[in-house]
Parts: C-alpha cells; sequence; structure tokens
C-alpha cells in the first residue's frame, strides 16, 4: 500500500506543480508581467515546488534526514541523470555566461551549506563524530542569497530582453480558470508531499533504511521529474 501511496504522491505532486505553473504564469501574463520575469521566477521555482513541499513537509514532522537529503539527491540527479541523459541525445550548447556565474554561485552556495554547521565543528561532521545542524541564522543567510541572485538574474535578463532576445510567450487563461489551476496546484503539491513523505519513512522503516538513503535515491528521484 505504501507504494501506491508514493506513487499518488509523485503524480500529485508532479501534475500539482504544473498546474500552478501555468495558473500562476497566465496571472502574471494578465498583469502584464514580462514573459522573461515568469520563466525566472514563477517558472523556475515552480518545477522545484515538490522539493520543498517534500522536505518542508518532512521538517516539520521531525523527518529531518529525509529534508536534506532530498534536497541534496534532488540536486545531484539533475545535474548527472538528467544533464547525462541530455548530452547523450544531443551535445548540450549554452551561454559562456553561465561558466562565468552560475556554476560558481552554485559551487559557491554548495561550500556555504557544508560551513554553515551551527557549531562549526565541520571536522567532526566528516569523521563522523557529531551531526551536522543548520540553525535559523544559516537559513536566514540562505534566504537572503537566494534573494541576491535572483536579483541580479532578473536584472541580466531584463537587459538582455532590452537587446532583443526573445523569451517564450506563456498561454494566458481566463482569472477564474488561472486561480483554480493555481489553487488545485497548491492542494496537489500540498497533498502528494504530505503523502511521499508519509509513504517514504513507512518503506524505510519496513526495510531497515535510513532515511537518508531513502531521500537521495526514491524521493530525490521522484520530486525531481518534472
Amino acid at each position: 500500500m505504501e507504494y501506491l501511496l508514493l506513487v499518488l504522491g509523485f503524480v500529485l505532486l508532479i501534475k500539482g506543480a504544473d498546474f500552478f505553473v501555468e495558473g500562476s504564469s497566465s496571472v502574471a501574463k494578465l498583469l502584464k508581467v514580462p514573459s522573461i520575469i515568469i520563466g525566472l521566477t514563477v517558472v523556475a521555482m515552480g518545477t522545484s515546488m515538490p522539493e520543498m513541499s517534500v522536505s518542508v513537509t518532512a521538517a516539520l514532522q521531525g523527518s529531518n534526514d529525509l529534508a536534506v537529503s532530498n534536497v541534496l539527491g534532488s540536486n545531484i540527479f539533475n545535474l548527472l541523470m538528467v544533464l547525462g541523459c541530455c548530452a547523450i541525445m544531443s551535445p548540450v550548447h549554452t551561454d559562456v555566461t553561465i561558466l562565468k556565474r552560475e556554476f560558481p554561485f552554485s559551487i559557491f552556495v554548495t561550500l556555504i551549506l557544508l560551513l554553515l554547521n551551527s557549531d562549526f565543528s565541520v571536522a567532526k561532521v566528516l569523521a563522523g563524530d557529531e551531526f551536522f545542524v543548520l540553525g535559523r541564522a544559516g537559513g536566514i543567510l540562505l534566504l537572503i542569497l537566494f534573494g541576491m541572485f535572483l536579483f541580479a538574474t532578473v536584472k541580466n535578463a531584463l537587459a538582455a530582453r532590452e537587446n532583443g532576445i526573445q523569451t517564450e510567450e506563456y498561454k494566458v487563461m481566463s482569472p477564474v480558470k488561472s486561480i483554480i489551476f493555481i489553487v488545485g496546484g497548491i492542494a496537489g503539491i500540498v497533498w502528494g508531499g504530505d503523502l511521499v513523505v508519509e509513504s517514504a519513512s513507512a518503506i524505510a522503516e519496513t526495510f531497515g533504511w535510513s532515511q537518508t538513503f531513502i531521500g537521495l535515491t526514491i524521493v530525490a528521484v521522484g520530486t525531481s521529474l518534472p
């Protein structure tokens, strides 16, 4: 039964994220928000909603190992599996600015996370003598860094838009339909997150697996599917 609930949870997370992105993008277009801003905010964050829902739900339930391992596992899956599959099908060509900005920033924030242990005992953590603890101050710092990164990205995107670079257009629905999509999407994401956390924890207990293991594997892959 837990396996069916896990699959149902993943379906709700994925479809909920799709509905949320479509509804939010439509509202943004109705409010005359530039397409490039929609892509960098609503769409980018919407596809990460499954990870956020699962990790926040897990943290609220005290399953912190599952919360952290899901985030790290999703990043590993995206970099290795998703990008690897894309490269096998066709060589990946991208803007050189990604090598100058996004790549270094991605490495930087990973190092920051490692160093944010609340009692600064990274050596003990790596040696297996102590737990890693991310405190509220560390969480605030991460959110500030995210805000700075988002601001810089939007600023650069608007500059590129002024230089005539084309951006994707998003489908516009009626206001009522857009709201229904947003509300339905959020409901699916929240419910799906609950199902995934509960079923994944039950499966881990059944086989004697750690929450870290199942978070790095099954849950990380499922939440990365969008």
